[in-house]
């Protein structure tokens, strides 16, 4: 249930602030990439963006290993990831430990 239910109106600050958002979003590109619409649509801007991929998003991997795998799915099918937490803290602290160890080796090389 929202806050102002039975109310006329938005409150002017919640008004305000989805004013603001739909004013954002009709400042981004259409086509979805997340960019200011001025800059993506400029034909100036021609030849003026690079691809890093240097960034792997393990979620997007993950999905695109298992459509790879699951060609012939159901109709339908809506993969959707599920995160598991306790997995990445174990990921984290393990790498946390090598980069630790790693550092305190170049400390020892330096003395």
């Amino acid at each position: 249930m929202v806050p102002w239910a039975g109310q006329k109106r938005l409150p002017e600050a919640d008004a305000l602030l989805l004013h603001a958002r739909a004013l954002y979003k009709a400042s981004l590109c259409p086509c979805g990439c997340g960019f200011p619409r001025a800059d993506t649509l400029d034909p100036d801007a021609d030849g003026c963006v690079e691809i890093d991929d240097s960034a792997v998003c393990v979620v997007r991997a993950a999905l695109d290993e298992w459509s790879a795998e699951k060609k012939d799915r159901p109709p339908g099918v809506l993969p959707l990831p599920v995160f598991d937490e306790k997995s990445l803290r174990i990921s984290r602290a393990r790498s946390a430990r090598r980069v630790a160890g790693a550092d305190g080796a170049d400390h020892a090389e330096e003395q």
